[in-house]
């Protein structure tokens, strides 16, 4: 249905989403402003704001923006990406890491066929001597960014690390030290699995620690 301010907010979304690849754009930034200010409750001029803000490098007011928004959207998680991104920006690691944890959804078929018990998804418990396999989420970029965190992994003594990734992604994974095995496809038997992208979480990372490779 139709709603009153649809035409302006279009109008924003587009010079939002040309910030996305303009992030000098601060002209964008100040016709988002004064729309806000005469449509303050607009939800989607808010989450064109934050968006329009976090480009130019303004996190505080990006960050408050997006908690705007999730306090109407609390289910967006696009916007909830972005929010965890303007904390981790900041330094916020804890809670940054905690909402990125929230923003990646439900598990994707693959993880949710890998864990036919969810009560073996690790969330902390103790792997010493377990069997711990991580699974892709289908996103190679996630799968690559996030792998650095598998070595980290060796300091809480599992006895095995498995990694299930995209087919094309198998033999660049196979490289990473201390994975006892990669493959594309369920395998059994193992003790715990966790989405790739819970790693920094699990593992109560900040900006100190994020390993180089």
């Amino acid at each position: 249905d139709k709603v009153e301010g649809d035409d302006d907010d279009c109008e924003y979304q587009d010079a939002g989403w040309e910030l996305n690849q303009n992030i000098s754009s601060i002209d964008v930034v100040n016709r988002l402003s004064e729309a806000l200010e005469e449509s303050p409750e607009s939800v989607e001029l808010k989450k064109f704001s934050g968006i329009a803000l976090q480009r130019t490098g303004n996190f505080v007011a990006s960050k408050g923006m997006f908690r705007e928004v999730l306090e109407s959207c609390p289910n967006d998680l696009v916007v909830r990406r972005y929010y965890a991104n303007s904390l981790l920006s900041l330094g916020e690691w804890s809670e940054g890491l905690l909402e990125l944890e929230k923003a990646r959804g439900p598990l994707t078929p693959l993880q949710f066929e890998f864990c036919a018990n969810i009560g073996r998804l690790w969330t902390g418990q103790d792997i010493s001597g377990k069997h711990l396999v991580i699974v892709g989420n289908g996103r190679q970029s996630d799968q690559i960014q996030f792998s650095r965190y598998i070595n980290e992994l060796r300091r809480l003594r599992p006895h095995k690390i498995g990694f299930v990734c995209d087919g094309e992604l198998v033999e660049l994974m196979r490289l990473i030290r201390d994975v006892n095995r990669v493959d594309s496809n369920l395998f059994e038997p193992f003790d715990y699995f966790i989405p790739v992208e819970s790693l920094p979480l699990r593992l109560r990372a900040d900006s100190a620690s994020i390993p180089s490779e």
